[in-house]
C-alpha cells in the first residue's frame, strides 16, 4: 500500500499486513513501526482538515492496538505501553473506550506476571 493514496478508505487492514510481513519476515521493528506511525500520522491529520468518518476512527484506534501488539510481540515491553500511552492521548481516538479497554487488559495481565505493561 503506498500511504497517502487510501482515497478516503481507512481500512487498516493492509497496513497492519504490510507491518506484520515486516516482522514476521525480517524481524524489522523499526519498518514495522514506520509503516504505523506514517499511517498514523496521515490518517490524524485527515480527521485534523475535517474529515469526520467513523470508519476514520475505527481504523486509527485498530492501528494503535496493532502498534501496541507489535512492541508486545516483540518483548519491547516498554515501547508497548508508550505506544498505548499516545493512543489514549490522541485527540482524534483517545476517548475510544475499546483503546481504554485493551490498555486496561495490558496493564492487568502485565500486573500479574511481573512484566510492565502488555504482558
Amino acid at each position: 500500500m503506498i500511504m497517502g493514496d487510501h482515497d478516503g478508505n481507512y481500512d487498516p487492514s493492509p497496513i497492519i499486513s504490510e507491518a506484520e510481513s515486516k516482522w514476521e519476515k525480517d524481524k524489522d521493528i523499526e519498518g514495522a513501526v514506520l509503516v504505523y506511525q506514517t499511517a498514523l500520522l496521515e490518517w490524524g491529520d485527515d480527521a485534523m482538515i475535517g474529515t469526520d468518518d467513523e470508519s476514520l476512527r475505527d481504523g486509527m484506534a485498530s492501528l494503535y492496538v496493532a502498534y501496541a501488539n507489535l512492541y508486545r510481540k516483540a518483548k519491547q515491553y516498554k515501547s508497548c505501553e508508550v505506544a498505548y500511552e499516545q493512543a489514549v492521548e490522541d485527540p482524534v481516538v483517545g476517548g475510544m473506550g475499546r483503546l481504554w479497554l485493551d490498555y486496561a487488559r495490558c496493564v492487568f495481565v502485565s500486573g500479574f506476571m511481573g512484566f510492565g505493561c502488555c504482558w
